[in-house]
């Protein structure tokens, strides 16, 4: 009877107690859910992606028998459940060793059937307007139409050598008609180490003029085509059925049908992408989880704190409770089990707020676009359904940060004696002054846990398999928890020292005794003031840290999606197209929105440099390279630039050297004069010069030219090269477009950039600009558009909800905590406010007092959280923002990752931070004095 009965009478702080608990674990639920809600959403994106879903190859006993044919094993695979389609395919592989770049050095050859576009919608994009292929025709990939130097309408002959019987190396080719352009995703391959994957796939014709050309199909021959059976399945039903059932059933599919064909078939060990895109969203759902827990650490500490505070503001009347039962006759294993029953029904009723927190949390986080960007309009209430092992997670970790919050108290009222019960009846209990702690325990591990941390994520840099990267984040988890709490346990612990210390500043005499009492009383109880210094930090911590990694992520998002479109808008000319020339620049400018336009020419060209190699001596290169002729003052107007793009810092002032002269040219690389070598390292010198030769048809014109700038990290051409709109290109020369008009006799372009004013719709813009040459512009991309595509993904936007709820939740948690401590100030102040009034003291020197020490309390902390938080941010900054499996990983480091301080909105939470803390202080403290004298002293008694 005495748990209904205390139940009862303490109605209204158990209820305040449930619903402080229940916050508690908010942040956990609203991030798991909100990832359970936007899962479905990035699987899908996943799925639909996928340009091949399986691809079967057919092995050498295959080759060795006649009973079973191609037609027999697409008609076995068809057979398979959720299989929707097969096409038989012949591809070629082979390489030019001779090559100078190093993307052009792999070549395939796909040989396809009429049905193949019908049945694989997204593996080949051609160019629109391109038509059906025969024997006599092809599609060139778009990048290779340059290297190559041929336009549609031309012919191309492919050159393939392969070794006869005797051993001897033949040469076999065949010449088609260019009758279109195409990219794909198709035979990916990374040609360096933490290079972007680049496909291989060259050109596109038909099975018979591929199999004519060069043969027959072998398996594993070089020189001879390759034949396997492409496989699309039912997407529908593999979205369907969800990421863990697809991956059984898909994998099951894999083992019936090699093994009805055993042993003629096998799937290659990249084969089976619509598997391999199941995977990384399992390993994406992992990583996002591991990923929103790092950037919830300081929120869900402070909500374990705040559990904490709620306990310990509430300690005493328990304590009275216990002493209670212990005077009745009960003993210490019943006290223990009324707190711990108590304390259970405290964890069931709030684990269940929890989840419904948690829920709400997530449906309000739906609607964020970017950090405190709001979209209203997507808010649904009841719009998913968690998944079921989310809402045990949540409910039991809730629950179990209950019990662990709850044990130490239980297992007091154990051991209590009779004289310590009948003491807490009687509210006895003297002021004792606590333990000071020691710092080892802080610093030892704080050195630990940096250490492990260091290791763990530095590996994130070297690793691009999602699910190792998984696993390390989630075992990061624990260090990351000990690196935070003890580096804002240990500077948070002379707070109490420093403000009694600022109080005692304090010499007017209507102020200096308030002072001193509540000076008395910091130093009485500096472990409850560092800890108090410490939860405020770790709001500090939340909102800042939020602030700048979702700050630092969404810029970098955005300049890698600038840099692949290379402007606002870039429109590639199509090729052959003859009629569009400078003249359209007065088109572009008239039309509304648009503030600046650029045009560019590409071509091939030749350079000849001395340089210097450690093997030859000095070697003079003569070799092809791609040059891109712009207009200079316009590019940089209308392009897309960052300051680092340029070796010399200065882009602007580089390209405007291009119009002073001709002979001026921005490359790639420098050429190596000489490389000595010093017991401190090595000393290389660069030239600055080269011979350029434009070749034309019956005439060629020669220049020397200086190279006044590398667009690239490094001068001689061997780390990442910087241009804008092409990021996959590495080797390049820009000169001014004037002199290569000149030489050629043409104003023709083959490219645009273009940049709109803030308030342009680009969406409009480009449509006016398509209607500019109707049918003469092959791709008209947007950075824009990407960007806002990006967005409008639920895998894009993900990590920003979670930071918009980590802030919302600190601030909350801190609007209570700060509440919570004001009164247990308030408590621990009862009796010394009580002769201090009762002598004539006033009131406001008390308030006074506590305010400033709210507000020393209030620096201290967001010294700590900031620097807490510069230090995540650094740690975890190289992680990409919007995760899914290896290419995003290579995506994000394709720049360098720089740290962006939004002023503006750290202030605000700065700001925001310092109000609630203070007016919270402030009416606390304000009722805690209000109470009379007579009852002050009554309530004491």
């Amino acid at each position: 009877m005495f748990i209904p009965s205390s139940l009862a009478t303490y109605g209204r702080r158990l209820v305040v107690s449930f619903f402080i608990f229940a916050l508690s674990s908010g942040v956990v639920g609203g991030v798991f859910f909100y990832l359970d809600w936007t899962g479905p959403e990035v699987f899908e994106t996943g799925v639909q992606q996928v340009p091949v879903d399986m691809q079967l190859g057919l092995t050498w006993p295959f080759y060795q028998q006649n009973e079973t044919t191609l037609e027999n094993i697409t008609g076995m695979v068809r057979e398979q459940e959720d299989v929707a389609g097969t096409e038989i395919v012949s591809f070629l592989q082979t390489w030019e060793y001779s090559a100078e770049q190093y993307e052009y050095t792999s070549l395939t050859y796909l040989g396809i059937e009429p049905s193949f576009f019908d049945t694989f919608p997204n593996a080949i994009l051609l160019n629109p307007g391109s038509p059906p292929l025969n024997n006599s025709t092809c599609y060139v990939q778009e990048e290779m139409m340059g290297h190559w130097g041929v336009d549609i309408g031309q012919n191309l002959t492919i050159h393939v050598f392969k070794y006869n019987q005797s051993g001897y190396e033949i040469e076999l080719n065949v010449t088609l008609l260019v009758v279109g352009t195409f990219t794909s995703q198709l035979f990916m391959e990374q040609q360096y180490w933490s290079g972007p994957q680049l496909s291989t796939l060259r050109v596109v014709t038909t099975r018979d003029s591929l199999t004519l050309a060069f043969g027959n199909a072998s398996a594993y021959e070089y020189g001879v085509p390759q034949e396997q059976v492409w496989i699309a399945f039912d997407r529908a039903a593999v979205i369907r059925g969800g990421a863990a059932v697809a991956t059984d059933e898909l994998t099951n599919i894999r083992r019936r049908i090699e093994q009805r064909a055993l042993p003629y078939v096998s799937v290659p060990y990249d084969g089976f992408k619509l598997l391999d895109a199941v995977t990384e969203f399992s390993a994406w759902s992992s990583d996002m989880r591991a990923i929103s827990v790092c950037a919830s650490l300081p929120t869900i500490i402070m909500g374990a704190m705040l559990v904490h505070y709620e306990s310990t503001l509430t300690a005493d009347q328990r304590r009275r409770d216990t002493g209670t039962l212990r005077t009745r006759g009960a003993s210490g294993m019943q006290a223990f089990m009324w707190t711990m029953t108590a304390a259970l029904f405290m964890g069931l009723v709030g684990s269940i707020g929890a989840v419904i927190i948690g829920y709400f949390a997530a449906s309000l986080s739906g609607t964020v676009r970017t950090l405190l960007e709001f979209q209203w309009s997507q808010f649904q209430l009841f719009a998913f359904v968690p998944q079921p092992s989310s809402v045990v997670f949540v409910f039991m970790f809730s629950f179990i940060l209950g019990l662990f919050v709850a044990l130490p108290g239980a297992v007091r009222a154990m051991i209590m004696s009779a004289s310590e019960a009948r003491a807490a009846v009687a509210r006895e209990d003297l002021p004792t002054p606590e333990k000071a702690q020691t710092p080892w325990a802080n610093i030892i591990g704080l050195g630990l846990s940096a250490y492990a941390l260091s290791g763990i994520l530095s590996s994130l840099s070297y690793i691009s398999d999602a699910g190792i990267q998984a696993s390390l984040l989630i075992t990061a988890l624990p260090f990351l928890a000990i690196f935070m709490f003890t580096f804002a346990r240990l500077l948070s612990s002379p707070a109490a020292t420093v403000k009694a210390k600022v109080l005692s500043w304090f010499r007017r005499p209507s102020l200096s005794a308030g002072a001193t009492v509540v000076g008395r009383n910091l130093v009485l109880y500096h472990k409850t003031q560092s800890l108090g210094v410490m939860f405020v930090a770790m709001v500090f911590t939340a909102g800042v840290f939020s602030a700048l990694s979702a700050t630092t992520g969404y810029y970098h998002m955005r300049d890698l999606l600038m840099f692949q479109a290379g402007a606002d808008i870039r429109v590639d000319v199509s090729s052959g197209e003859e009629n569009i020339t400078l003249s359209i620049m007065g088109n572009l400018t008239t039309i509304e929105g648009i503030e600046s336009a650029a045009a560019m020419l590409s071509t091939n060209a030749y350079v000849r440099y001395t340089e210097w190699t450690d093997y030859y001596g000095y070697y003079t290169q003569n070799r092809s390279i791609r040059m891109f002729a712009v207009q200079p003052s316009e590019w940089y107007q209308a392009g897309f630039w960052q300051p680092y793009f340029a070796l010399s810092g200065n882009p602007q002032a580089s390209l405007q050297r291009l119009v002073e002269s001709n002979s001026t040219v921005i490359t790639s690389f420098k050429p190596i004069l000489s490389r000595s070598y010093t017991p401190f390292g090595q000393t290389v010198t660069y030239g600055d010069t080269l011979t350029l030769t434009v070749v034309g048809t019956g005439w060629k014109n020669q220049s020397v030219c200086t190279i006044v700038d590398v667009l690239g990290d490094d001068p001689a051409g061997q780390g990442r090269a910087y241009f804008p709109g092409q990021p996959d290109l590495t080797d390049f020369l820009i000169i001014n477009l004037r002199y290569v008009h000149a030489c050629l006799r043409t104003t023709k372009i083959d490219s645009l950039y273009i940049r709109l004013r803030q308030d342009a719709n680009f969406s409009q813009v480009i449509e006016k600009v398509h209607d500019v040459a109707p049918g003469s512009f092959k791709t008209i991309d947007s950075g824009l558009k990407r960007i806002d595509d990006a967005l409008a993904l639920r895998s894009g936007r993900s990590i920003f909800g979670v930071y918009t709820l980590n802030l919302a939740f600190s601030i909350t948690y801190l609007t209570i905590g700060i509440a919570i401590v004001s009164i247990e100030r308030i408590g621990k102040l009862r009796r010394q406010l009580s002769v201090f009034r009762a002598l004539g003291g006033e009131p406001k020197s008390i308030a006074m007092s506590i305010m400033v020490e709210t507000a020393v309390g209030l620096l201290i902390a967001a010294a700590i959280g900031s620097l807490l938080s510069l230090l995540l941010t650094y740690l975890i900054m190289k992680v990409p923002l919007m995760f899914f499996g290896s290419l995003t990983a290579t995506l994000w480091s394709r720049l360098p990752i720089e740290l962006v301080i939004p002023t503006e909105l750290l202030l605000s939470i700065v700001g925001f931070t310092f109000l609630c803390s203070l007016c919270s202080t402030f009416i606390v403290t304000k009722r805690g004095l209000s109470v009379g004298i007579a009852e002050d002293i009554q309530v004491e008694e």
